[in-house]
């Protein structure tokens, strides 16, 4: 299994690289890797910035389809990879849980995408997609239909509420998305 870090994204909202922003003295794309190794030591960072990451000593690809998303992240990732799956976590969600790749992992046998959803949303970009999948993908890249719930209805996709799993300590805390100033000062306080 290999795992995807989403780090491709504008930081428009945030107004500065947010994956290189500090809790507790850590990056957030460090704190995101550090639980992901729990779960696979093979992991790869997409990015268009390679020179940002370059300290953290994991491959870096860059998209294939340059400004189309995370779409085209994991086509690249699944271009790059000799992987069965792969899971996929974004650098600005850095309290991720790795129970919650491990619950997907328990269900993913006859399915192409396992995803949680917690609270009713669903969390494609903490998803796990199996290498069938690279296919489709590729065919909506070429449509440009970018987004991953167009992928997620294309192909057989076991959703996975992990709200009350009990094996999963403080599970809300993986999909917190720190996306905006505010948010990460928030984030930063509770923390201390």
């Amino acid at each position: 299994m290999q795992a995807l870090l989403l780090a491709g994204g504008a930081s428009r909202r945030m107004g500065e690289n947010k994956a290189l922003l500090s809790i507790d003295g850590i990056p957030m794309i460090q704190r995101v890797v550090k639980e992901l190794e729990l779960v696979t030591k093979n992991i790869c960072i997409a990015t268009n910035e390679p020179e940002c990451y370059s300290w953290l000593d994991y491959p870096i690809i860059t998209d294939r389809f340059l400004g189309f998303g995370p779409l085209a992240a994991l086509e690249s990732g699944f271009f790059h990879s000799e992987e069965e799956w792969m899971i996929v976590s974004a650098c600005d969600t850095p309290f991720i849980k790795r129970e919650v790749y491990d619950e997907l992992q328990k269900r993913s046998s006859s399915f192409q995408a396992v995803v949680p959803t917690f609270q009713g949303r669903i969390h494609p970009l903490s998803g796990m997609y199996h290498c069938s999948c690279y296919s489709t993908i590729l065919a909506l890249l070429k449509r440009e239909k970018l987004r991953m719930k167009d992928l997620l209805q294309k192909v057989s996709t076991l959703y996975v509420p992990v709200d009350h799993i009990h094996a999963i300590p403080f599970v809300e805390e993986h999909f917190i998305n720190l996306n905006t100033p505010e948010q990460f000062e928030k984030w930063k306080k509770t923390s201390n």
